[in-house]
């Protein structure tokens, strides 16, 4: 073995052992988690790497294209089009391809509102 592959070797041996810690402390039940003597501090009710813990920014890109999905299989077969804009997400969905059509008197007014 040469002298510059050692230390490469011996850090990606120390980074394997430091995140096989993390996956075990990670993954520790409720059960596993013990309250410190004198703390009043009950453990944690969901582990860390729980799904009920994800993201805001994932759980609002499921429900996108699930908004999506939902909203292509009512609008087929239909000559419609639509778009949904969140304040602060912009456009989340959107699509049909129904020609331009000038709306009624009442429609305008919604339309423009």
């Amino acid at each position: 073995m040469s002298r510059g592959t050692t230390a490469p070797r011996a850090l990606a041996g120390v980074l394997a052992i430091a995140a096989i810690g993390c996956l075990v402390v990670a993954f520790r039940t409720p059960a596993d988690a013990k309250v410190q003597e004198g703390s009043d501090t009950p453990p944690l009710a969901t582990p860390v790497w729980s799904p009920r813990r994800s993201p805001h920014s994932f759980v609002v890109a499921v429900g996108s294209t699930n908004l999506q999905r939902t909203l292509d299989e009512l609008a087929a077969g239909t000559q419609s089009c639509f778009r949904v804009d969140v304040d602060g997400l912009g456009t989340v969905a959107a699509g049909g391809s129904a020609p331009t059509v000038i709306p009624a008197s009442t429609e305008k007014v919604l339309t423009a509102a």
